[in-house]
């Protein structure tokens, strides 16, 4: 039997993992009724919402923290089902960028609410709650990434574009592309403009 007295950090790990949990319910629930697997399903999600340069094969498995080759099994398979398209890169004809068909974009279209029952439960959570989870969660995300736990991690505290300031509203950072201060509740994951940070 397991013991009971655990600790806070144990606690806070249990709770990611039945967070974890219901994300995954929700998305095989989703992938299922488009007779997908979920890491196809959130392919196409990534497709539909990342650049260019994220749309490539070896991008996806970095993001995505998988092999190349299991990327491309994948991706076969979606290609198959007639809902991507691979094209060459504008910029180097032997790159292959990857984009939804028609039927791509409507399979994105019908699944597009599943997180929406998470949203709404954060949503009944008053803000000053939800800012403070924000900062944990995107530093605990940062510190993952630094240790080496995470290849990817496209957020502002991994980002070269982010700098610290001090301004008089006590927002903490700046984003270097569009000028935006925030504080850590601001912080942006799955940004298009990341540029990692050296």
């Amino acid at each position: 039997m397991e013991r009971l007295d655990k600790g806070i950090d144990e606690r806070i790990v249990a709770a990611f993992e039945k967070v974890s949990q219901v994300s995954r319910i929700l998305l095989w629930e989703a992938a299922s009724a488009e007779k997908l697997s979920p890491i196809q399903l959130q392919f196409l999600l990534h497709i539909a919402g990342s650049p260019e340069e994220l749309r490539r094969v070896g991008a996806i498995a970095k993001e995505f923290d998988l092999t190349p080759a299991t990327v491309s099994d994948a991706v076969s398979s979606l290609e198959s089902k007639g809902l991507i398209d691979k094209e060459s890169s504008a910029e180097d004809r032997r790159s292959v960028v990857l984009s939804l068909t028609r039927e791509g974009r409507k399979t994105v279209q019908a699944v597009g609410k599943w997180k929406d029952t998470m949203i709404q439960a954060v949503g009944s959570f008053p803000d000053e709650q939800k800012n403070v989870v924000m900062g944990f969660l995107s530093g605990f995300i940062s510190s993952l990434f630094d240790r080496g736990v995470l290849s990817s991690a496209r957020m502002c505290m991994a980002c070269g574009n982010m700098r610290v300031v001090d301004d008089a509203r006590g927002m903490r950072y700046e984003c270097g592309i569009t000028g935006r201060r925030f504080d850590a509740a601001g912080v942006m994951m799955g940004c298009a403009d990341h540029s990692p940070r050296g």
